[in-house]
């Protein structure tokens, strides 16, 4: 029943005018990945995209957040600029974990790419500036879609709530599902739309984006994690006539942002692509897990040895590459503890930002304590109290009280009511006292008869 439902709602979708529209657009492969198999040919890097974090590449699938350990992040950047007014981006992705785990998966379009976003997700990242579409666990219905905008003036890192920033949303049941989920953020002149499996998600005639941005994709998981795999992100656009990718290419990329260049963060760029141009020759394996060569230096040889320039020149070029391949090696590993550190950086940031919310105000904990401190010295004076007084004096007069209470019902009140019979006048004040003593000694005569023939009487037993 579930997939009939699914085959008419796709079926619903292709025969909507707007799918119809993309469904003839060109497929470009340059800001493609998945389109065909294996993913990778060496298991380390994809073509044209950067991957940050700890995302593992498989033959038809990159898994970018583990089932284990929790507190993961990954991230992966096209390296080359989107050229194209209108392009839709189709990305089949499948998260799984446990009932109460949790992560988020993030599409990103953004004028610096990775110099800018990283592996930071929309809680943590610093000023950015163009479009960002998240899938989390937030709402009542197991997951959403919600989409943000910022022009690189806005600190989302900073803000108070970040949810409110969001200028669409949608429900999106996408995990433990087994098969793939579809989401499809198409950008034409008539606006922006975002579509989860076939269906609309949301849309708005007032978002134009630029182009020369970066495509991206982030994700990140909880401590209890969801892992999430990615199958493909294919990039269409109407705009075939344009043919100028591999010019763009070969051209050197600048990361950029609002207000300006930023020379610092290219140069960074660069050495991150040199350091994946050098990961490459350890084939699959990190820098640390490849054992280094000891740097045998040359046994020195004196001057007269070599007879001709080009023995000089022979020597001295075998010394400088030898150099070169340990300066790599050790780049490379400053590369790899540098990840390590920016990855601590970001588990730091998502710490203090869990925290913020959690955050109990000072003055309130003072009062706090201060109420404690009260009601503890209280307490230490009730014991000093009951451990240092002597109660016995309060105990005898009680007992004498008591003792006097009961003198004055043995002695006193029978006085009192025969002083009464004896000056009251009438026959009821001279034989009223006698009557009632008659009274009392009838019902006790009555009793005991009672009881003498209960127990003379036949008794019956079960």
């Amino acid at each position: 029943m579930r997939r009939f439902l699914a085959s008419a709602a796709v079926a619903a979708w292709l025969a909507s005018p707007f799918a119809l529209a993309t469904e003839s657009w060109t497929q470009d492969k340059s800001l493609s990945l998945g389109v065909t198999q294996p993913i990778s040919s060496d298991g380390w890097g994809i073509p044209g995209w950067t991957m940050l974090g700890v995302s593992q590449i498989l033959r038809d699938r990159v898994i970018m957040t583990p089932p284990a350990p929790g507190s993961q992040r990954s991230a992966i950047w096209s390296d080359h600029k989107n050229p194209y007014n209108e392009w839709s981006v189709e990305i089949s992705f499948r998260a799984t974990g446990e009932e109460r785990s949790g992560g988020s998966f993030h599409f990103w379009y953004t004028a610096g790419g990775v110099g800018y976003a990283g592996t930071d997700s929309v809680y943590t990242a610093r000023p950015w500036d163009g479009l960002a579409i998240l899938v989390d666990k937030y709402g009542a219905y197991g997951g959403s879609v919600r989409g943000f905008l910022n022009d690189g003036r806005t600190d989302y890192s900073i803000h108070h709530n970040v949810a409110s920033l969001a200028f669409g949303h949608c429900d999106f049941n996408y995990r433990n599902l087994g098969a793939p989920s579809l989401l499809r953020i198409t950008h034409t002149y008539q606006g922006l739309k975002v579509e989860t499996d076939g269906k609309t998600c949301f849309e708005t005639k007032d978002v134009r984006l630029p182009s020369g941005s970066y495509f991206g994709l982030s994700a990140a998981s909880a401590d209890s994690p969801d892992s999430f795999e990615l199958f493909s992100l294919k990039t269409s656009t109407p705009e075939a006539a344009h043919q100028q990718i591999v010019d763009h290419q070969d051209k050197p990329q600048e990361v950029y942002g609002h207000g300006g260049s930023d020379p610092h963060k290219a140069t960074q760029e660069t050495i991150n692509n040199q350091k994946r141009e050098g990961n490459q020759e350890f084939k699959g394996k990190l820098p640390h897990e490849t054992a280094y060569e000891e740097f045998k230096v040359e046994e020195d040889k004196p001057a007269s040895s070599y007879k001709t320039q080009e023995d000089q020149f022979t020597d001295l070029h075998n010394r400088l590459t030898a150099l070169t391949h340990h300066l790599a090696q050790i780049q490379s590993q400053i590369g790899s503890v540098y990840d390590g550190v920016d990855s601590a950086l970001n588990r730091m940031d998502d710490f203090r930002n869990e925290a913020r919310h959690k955050w109990v105000p000072r003055d309130q904990v003072d009062r706090m304590e201060g109420r404690l401190s009260t009601v503890e010295n209280i307490l230490r004076d009730l014991e000093k109290t009951l451990n240092n007084k002597d109660y016995s004096k309060h105990f005898d007069s009680i007992h004498t009280a008591l003792r006097d209470q009961h003198s004055n019902l043995l002695f006193a009140v029978p006085d009192s009511v025969a002083h009464a019979i004896k000056t009251n006048q009438g026959f009821w004040g001279r034989w009223g006292g006698w009557l009632q003593f008659m009274a009392v000694v009838a019902c006790a005569g009555g009793y005991v008869t009672y009881k003498r023939r209960k127990s003379a009487g036949t008794k019956k037993y079960l």
